[in-house]
């Protein structure tokens, strides 16, 4: 996939690669005195909707529909369909009469393949009863249009669309942000006093690790589009090693030994350990699970997904505990950067804000309500590259970091999230089917709930479907016999 980045994007990111490379020497060079920094003035965030989103409809009128049965008798096209299936037997028609459809047997001359162009479902839907061509379809073939297939193929544009820009605008303004961000933490800890360097130092590791991933990965500047299958495969390790060598500078040798560990662990995403930078996940575990990081469903297509997919992982499941000193201090340095950063926080919104249309809100603090925080609640006045080392502004932001929560604009009688443990660059989303989905499948009472299934999977399984029978265990991980005796509340 060639690389679509606009001119302004582009030249962005050429003069931030410059900048981080003569920073990088700067930092690596002591400083003689240690002149007081300069004040640093936090920059507020809105997230805007990246749609408009309509107002309620009031409905004024009282729906009086009535469902009435069709007699099957009417149907215009019975006796053709009897021509071609053979008579219905009274079971049968007392069947049709009372569900108002038909089973019909699934085509065995063509098992769709599992790669190509078409989609599985759609393809099918079409495939049913003969010629394609409506001019030449005969009466027992009528097609069935219901809200099923048109949801579906909804669902399959804008998952196209998500793709086609996580592989291009999405990458390349996550690319933009972390090159402003890194660039910037580099000024900010020459600028921070020799005690307090090393805190800097911790950040400017943890960002240089997402600013690999997502450069590791096949860059078409020729004008010639390649497919996605015949693209070189440039995310490798060995590539990511050699990525890591030319923004390197500065780092201590124990830093750079953590960084290249945590990229072969990346990589390799066969094992689950401790995180080596400060770094705890954002879900409730000691280590870190490396095993996410395998690209999994439309990210496995190209170098760019991959890099996309990897790069969100880290900056979605990683973060900053706020109830640990480290981590709060991380957390105020990397508001800090992106205030002082020149583009980066523009580019932020820009991600936050589309992705946020295609898949949900968070369900944790961002930036957003991190910066109004530190603004309003955290009770320090001003804030330098210093802050980080004075124990009182790093208490009180400790403390009032208890009450962190998310703002969910749209859908706040949906969910109500409890406060933010870990703060995260990009917190994972939800979607309001899974939500609503987790509450139908929720089981009082039980440790385990059940997990959040849709009926298609279980369709699939019963009409004899190999796949979908193979990924039932996977998605039920739960032991039948170990859940209690079902409650009169289900």
């Amino acid at each position: 996939m060639k690389q679509k980045t606009s001119t302004v994007l582009a030249g962005r990111m050429l003069c931030a690669a410059f900048l981080v490379a003569a920073l990088a020497l700067f930092a690596a060079v002591p400083h003689e005195c240690d002149a007081a920094p300069r004040k640093i003035v936090l920059t507020e965030a809105e997230l805007k909707d990246f749609s408009s989103v309509p107002a309620p409809v009031k409905l004024k009128g009282k729906p009086s529909f009535e469902d009435s049965a069709f007699p099957l008798e009417k149907a215009v096209n019975l006796k053709e369909v009897e021509e071609v299936v053979g008579k219905l037997t009274k079971a049968q028609r007392e069947a049709l009469q009372k569900n108002r459809f038909i089973l019909l047997p699934k085509k065995s001359a063509y098992p769709f393949p599992s790669h190509g162009m078409n989609d599985e479902m759609l393809s099918d839907f079409v495939g049913i009863g003969g010629f394609a061509d409506p001019s030449a379809r005969e009466p027992w073939n009528t097609r069935l249009v219901n809200p099923d297939v048109f949801l579906h193929a909804l669902h399959t544009f804008f998952s196209k669309r998500l793709e086609a820009m996580e592989g291009g605008e999405l990458l390349a303004a996550v690319e933009a942000m972390l090159d402003d961000l890194y660039a910037t933490v580099i000024i900010l800890r020459g600028d921070a006093s020799k005690k307090n360097r090393r805190t800097w130092e911790r950040l400017q590791a943890q960002i240089l690790i997402p600013l690999i991933l997502v450069k590791n990965c096949y860059q078409d500047m020729e004008d010639k589009w390649v497919p996605p299958d015949e693209e070189p495969e440039d995310d490798t390790l060995e590539n990511a090693l050699a990525l890591m060598k030319e923004y390197i500078g500065g780092l201590s040798k124990n830093s750079a030994k953590n960084v290249a560990e945590e990229l072969r662990r990346i990589y390799a995403a066969d094992t689950a350990e401790g995180g080596l930078l400060g770094l705890i996940p954002a879900y409730a575990s000691a280590s870190v699970d490396y095993t996410q990081f395998t690209p999994r469903g439309h990210y496995e297509r190209s170098s760019r997904s991959r890099a996309y997919f990897r790069t969100m992982i880290w900056l979605g499941q990683l973060g900053w505990r706020l109830a640990d000193e480290d981590g709060a201090a991380d957390a105020l340095n990397f508001a800090l950067a992106m205030s002082k950063a020149s583009y980066a926080l523009d580019e932020w919104k820009r991600v936050m804000e589309v992705s946020c249309f295609f898949v949900g809100y968070p369900d944790a603090a961002s930036y957003v309500e991190w910066i109004d925080l530190l603004l309003e609640s955290a009770g320090v006045k001003s804030f330098d590259a210093d802050t980080c080392g004075k124990p009182a502004s790093i208490e009180r932001i400790i403390e009032a970091a208890e009450d962190l929560a998310p703002s969910i604009p749209h859908f706040s009688d949906l969910f109500s999230p409890s406060a933010t443990e870990v703060l995260c660059i990009f917190p994972q989303r939800f979607t309001i089917p899974w939500l609503i989905s987790d509450r139908l499948t929720y089981k009082r009472e039980v440790a385990e709930d059940l997990p959040v299934l849709f009926s298609s999977l279980w369709v699939a399984a019963l009409a004899g479907n190999e796949y979908a029978t193979d990924l039932l265990p996977e998605q039920v991980p739960l032991s039948v016999q170990s859940l209690p005796a079902v409650d009169e509340e289900g």
